[in-house]
């Protein structure tokens, strides 16, 4: 059975560049959307593996999607890649079960890596 991830972002060549290196593994099935509220929305109707989250975005930031989706009870795994991580945004993040943090720039290889290593222990 494929793993399925979904990568929210607002920048369309982070989540293109991100969806198409993770798709290369065939056990992963990747979605995408551009903010945290079509994020939620979308969980609503269906459950993923492992999440990849920008923080700064329009319509609902990764720091709101997160909160939210903790406190309905949902535990799954999320990376939050950023390049806007202050001192009170990785404490916050730090204080939160099952999140890890990349920041942008970011390798190929080091995503890669935390996906198949996250997606293992599940």
């Amino acid at each position: 059975m494929r793993k399925k991830v979904l990568i929210v972002d607002d920048y369309e060549p982070v989540r293109e560049v991100t969806k198409e290196i993770l798709e290369r593994n065939k056990a992963l099935q990747v979605s995408e959307v551009s903010n945290g509220k079509d994020a939620l929305h979308l969980l609503q109707n269906k459950s993923f593996d492992l999440l990849i989250v920008d923080i700064a975005m329009p319509e609902m930031n990764g720091i709101e999607l997160i909160d939210k989706l903790r406190a309905s009870g949902s535990s799954v795994p999320i990376i939050v890649l950023s390049g806007v991580l202050n001192h009170n945004i990785r404490e916050f993040l730090s204080s939160i079960e099952s999140i890890y943090i990349i920041e942008k720039t970011f390798t190929i290889d080091t995503l890669v890596k935390n996906v198949e290593n996250i997606l293992k222990e599940r």
